[in-house]
């Protein structure tokens, strides 16, 4: 309890620096009943995204010849997205899918179980920078006369680009590093190492898996970037174009993931502002209201549908063998 009571502190302390320095501006919300519209748009997208990630997850974890079925997963992956409101970073969740996975898995499958959630996630923060990458040559005009902007796209870029071989490099050649490491002396760190090695071996022969994985998560960002341009609207700050509002957004997503406080909070309001002042220069608009009402307003409110996954979860004997 202590503990929750730390967490609700630490957020009315971070939501006040927000404010205070017009990183959010509350007035904003007087425009979410004006242009309720709007937010049915926003609240709509937002819910098509959660089939639509376990049905991702679903497939990582049907190439593992799980026995698991599509309503059990998503009661597993809507109950992280509830945990991921107030758990640090915009990624807690993953710990608690990774617990009750864990749990109900057969002691030989546990690792690999566990590690298509990483893989969830690596594919799903390519597909994000595949689609970072593709809107700032669309805005290159704005991005490329800012010095520090061009400096962060061109990082973003060549991660994104070098991340592929690298990849498919430790997929195909996992056995061979694999068998150096048997040969060298067990710890805890090479014994984690292997692990890893014999999880990525499975899936050099379920690239096409991957592949359908990473066209789906192109869907599910696509929507929630789109969110961020209609939050745009919703809030009356008419100046922003799609492609730049999705830009920023899905920078801003990628920082909010470091777990440095409950949800992320203050993060990507922060990222989204600062961003923001390099394409919109002389405008005073507090900007980091857009990802606040977008992620911490009407996405933790679409992730509350987790609480009856929870309750469900609690009581559910979920079988996979």
């Amino acid at each position: 309890m202590s503990k929750n009571i730390i967490k609700v502190i630490i957020s009315i302390f971070i939501i006040y620096l927000l404010v205070k320095f017009n990183i959010i501006n509350f007035l904003v919300f007087n425009n979410l009943l004006n242009n309720f519209h709007y937010v049915v748009y926003i609240l709509v997208l937002m819910l098509i995204t959660i089939p639509i990630g376990t049905f991702r997850w679903w497939l990582l974890l049907c190439s593992e010849k799980y026995n698991i079925s599509y309503k059990n997963t998503y009661i597993l992956y809507s109950t992280g997205l509830f945990f991921n409101i107030f758990m640090p970073g915009g990624a807690g969740g993953d710990l608690v899918k990774g617990f009750y996975l864990y749990k109900y898995v057969k002691k030989n499958q546990k690792t690999l179980a566990i590690f298509t959630i990483f893989v969830d996630r690596a594919i799903g923060l390519h597909s994000l920078l595949f689609i970072i990458s593709t809107f700032g040559f669309i805005v290159s005009s704005k991005i490329f006369s800012n010095a520090d902007l061009n400096h962060l796209f061109h990082l973003i870029l060549l991660f994104m680009i070098f991340s592929i071989p690298l990849i498919f490099l430790l997929i195909n050649f996992s056995a061979f590093f694999l068998e150096k490491l048997n040969k060298s002396n067990p710890n805890i760190f090479v014994d984690f190492i292997k692990e890893i090695l014999k999880s990525l071996m499975i899936y050099k022969n379920r690239k096409l898996v991957l592949f359908k994985c990473w066209l789906l998560s192109l869907i599910n960002h696509s929507c929630i970037l789109s969110c961020f341009y209609l939050t745009s609207l919703l809030l009356d700050i008419n100046i922003m174009l799609y492609f730049e509002a999705a830009f920023i957004g899905g920078i801003s997503l990628i920082t909010n993931s470091i777990p440095l406080t409950p949800g992320g909070i203050g993060i990507g309001e922060t990222a989204f502002n600062y961003i923001s002042q390099f394409f919109y220069k002389n405008e005073n608009i507090a900007f980091g209201s857009i990802f606040f009402v977008t992620l911490r307003v009407l996405f933790n409110l679409v992730c509350l549908t987790g609480v009856a996954s929870f309750v469900t979860l609690k009581s559910l004997e979920i079988s996979i063998k």
